[in-house]
């Protein structure tokens, strides 16, 4: 998800934007009968982040039978806005109509924002330029980096 400066997720703090975007995604979870919460307690053991799915951190999706963590993010703000990335982990929950859920995903998303959802196709790019992305985003130096 890409949202531009000045928006108000944009504006608020990472773990309130976490919060917002994985309650809309237990709600939509939910709804089509998952057992799926956000996680609102801290381990006290927990010595910082861990590894994505090892361990569910702050408002991390998590199984509310189980507590497995389902899904997890990331974002990156900068100058011109604020690029949410997440995963799902698939085995943590049941069978998904993934057509049904991203439907109640995106509306969830758009009540909680604010807004009316808009879908946008992904950028045709060009050979070279697909290349030289894989290569950035593939290199040592960028995984150690992150």
């Amino acid at each position: 998800m890409v949202l531009p400066r000045g928006h108000a997720l944009y504006d608020e703090r990472a773990a309130q934007s976490y919060r917002i975007v994985h309650e809309c995604l237990a709600t939509a979870l939910g709804a089509i009968g998952q057992p799926a919460v956000v996680k609102t307690e801290c381990d006290p053991c927990a010595d910082g982040p861990g590894v994505c799915f090892q361990r569910a951190e702050l408002y991390d999706v998590v199984n509310s039978a189980t507590g497995a963590k389902i899904a997890g993010a990331a974002q990156k703000r900068n100058k011109h806005g604020l690029l949410f990335q997440g995963s799902i982990e698939k085995s943590a929950v049941g069978p998904v109509d993934w057509d049904d859920f991203s439907a109640r995903f995106v509306a969830a998303l758009a009540r909680a924002l604010g807004a009316e959802a808009q879908a946008t196709p992904w950028p045709d790019l060009a050979e070279h330029e697909v290349e030289g992305l894989v290569e950035q985003y593939s290199a040592p130096e960028w995984i150690n980096y992150r």
